[in-house]
């Protein structure tokens, strides 16, 4: 946890200088999109600010969801199709969905730091991934190629501005991806570039996204990424309302070519190496 990793970095000063020290703590929010089987596109989709700011997120949002028709959630497949807490039964239609989708969005840009995407095409991935030995189980999931390649672009950022700030991801504990990165996180530090490992953070974490608020956020752009990049794959298309407020964020996007996946296998064969003469 982080606040574990906060103390150790200043259980060593004395009492005072212990009571002055100031460490700030980064947590990154991701959930997925795209496992029905029919969709052609894998998208991860998150938020990235400080724990204050998350905090006062939760707020907001909490009174966006009060507001009628009242939501006990936020999910956006339920809000796309007008079921469950979007029921019409509860007194939502289209027009009143859109404008609280929207403000949804507008209270995520007041408090989150960085949006940040990846994205991998379905044919790109089963073609890479046709035959996955044993050695290489993290790849079965998609979604392991989309986490890797943002803790590459984050660590990336973190290092060229220096930030060594305590940085911790959460994932939604009924997404897919959550458990296969904590069970391979070790193989994503030592598969990241020279010098980008120790700017990556925290091993992941799961949570209840009914609980942790900044979850539903997720869970929306991660939708919403799913729809532009399908909707892109051949024709231009303007990006939807929902996307556009959300672009008053900084912006890591990403969208994996089958090169980048084989570079994956290649750094993760590495990994693996090393964790086998390392006796691990």
């Amino acid at each position: 946890m982080a606040a574990d990793v906060v103390m150790a970095r200043i259980a060593g000063l004395s009492p005072a200088l212990r009571r002055t020290a100031q460490l700030m703590v980064v947590q990154a929010y991701f959930d997925e999109s795209g496992s029905n089987v029919h969709s052609p596109v894998f998208a991860m989709g998150g938020f990235i600010s400080t724990v204050d700011r998350w905090a006062a997120f939760s707020l907001d949002w909490e009174a966006a969801l009060a507001e009628a028709p009242a939501l006990d959630y936020f999910r956006m497949n339920e809000a796309h199709r007008l079921k469950e807490q979007f029921g019409e039964e509860r007194g939502w239609d289209e027009e009143l969905r859109d404008k609280r989708v929207n403000r949804l969005c507008e209270i995520i840009c007041d408090h989150a730091i960085t949006r940040v995407d990846i994205a991998l095409y379905r044919k790109d991935y089963d073609i890479i991934f046709e035959d996955i030995t044993d050695e290489f189980e993290m790849f079965k999931n998609p979604y392991f190629a989309l986490f890797m390649e943002a803790v590459k672009e984050i660590g990336i950022l973190r290092w060229e501005v220096g930030d060594d700030s305590v940085l911790e991801y959460i994932f939604d504990e009924l997404g897919t991806i959550g458990e296969v990165a904590v069970q391979h996180w070790p193989v994503i530090k030592a598969a990241m570039p020279f010098g980008i490992g120790a700017y990556v953070g925290e091993r992941p974490i799961h949570q209840d996204d009914k609980k942790f608020l900044p979850l539903q956020a997720a869970d929306l752009y991660a939708w919403q990424c799913r729809r532009y990049f399908r909707e892109n794959m051949v024709l231009d298309i303007p990006a939807r309302e929902p996307v556009k407020i959300l672009a008053k964020l900084k912006h890591i996007e990403r969208k994996i070519d089958r090169e980048q996946m084989r570079s994956m296998v290649h750094f993760a064969k590495r990994a693996l190496e090393k964790k086998a003469r390392d006796g691990g």
